[in-house]
């Protein structure tokens, strides 16, 4: 069971800066953090070109909803992984290693009612690139590169969250008690996600998450 207190290094590794939105000027990036799948932004000021003004959100066909100016995107969902397994889908399928060290991550946590939200923790990775064209940024602006790449970060996340969230700190995240008995219809478990929102010509922004899930038998 893990019981020692948490600190920022154990989300996504030592040294990975998270960025809030006191470290922007733009009102908009609080927004952009995190915002909701059917979440449009305004016409004015913001602008997006032609990259990014079709964000990828799920609408519930998997044929339809494939992207039109980009060759990767939608939801992956699982529960179990090798790490090297996962690296290769990363690197090799989903292009994280195209970001290299150059990458800003944001994080939350679920603040409500998980089972509902359907997550626990999630973290969503971007380019600087990808702010830029949303003119969140202006393009000549400057971040220090991360210690680790993207993928690693990644990696990193699902690894902690898997050590985190046993048994006992899911039923309580989740405001239910964990009952010392053979695992049944009740039985909660831990599960993952993937959301590659874009990923064409330098513009890249995924969405990682850890979720809640019933395991029946």
């Amino acid at each position: 069971m893990f019981t020692r207190e948490r600190t920022k290094d154990d989300i996504c590794g030592k040294g990975v800066k998270i960025y809030t939105a006191d470290d922007f000027s733009s009102k908009a990036i609080e927004k952009f953090r995190f915002l909701p799948w059917d979440f449009e932004f305004p016409k004015q000021p913001i602008q997006p070109t032609y990259y990014v003004r079709h964000p990828l959100y799920p609408i519930g066909d998997p044929i339809k909803s494939a992207n039109n100016y980009d060759d990767t995107g939608g939801v992956l969902y699982f529960n179990t992984y090798r790490e090297e397994t996962l690296s290769i889908l990363l690197s090799d399928l989903l292009d994280t290693n195209h970001l290299g060290n150059q990458y800003l991550v944001f994080y939350d946590e679920c603040k409500k009612n998980s089972l509902q939200e359907k997550y626990l923790e999630q973290i969503r990775i971007v380019s600087p690139r990808e702010l830029a064209e949303w003119r969140l940024i202006s393009k000549d602006q400057k971040f220090k590169n991360q210690p680790i790449t993207a993928t690693q970060t990644i990696i990193n996340f699902f690894n902690f969250q898997k050590k985190y969230y046993d048994e006992y700190n899911l039923y309580s995240k989740c405001g239910l008690r964990k009952q010392k008995q053979e695992i049944g219809d009740d039985a909660l478990s831990l599960g993952f996600g993937i959301c590659i929102e874009a990923s064409c010509c330098c513009n890249y922004r995924y969405r990682i998450w850890s979720r809640p899930w019933w395991c029946c038998p």
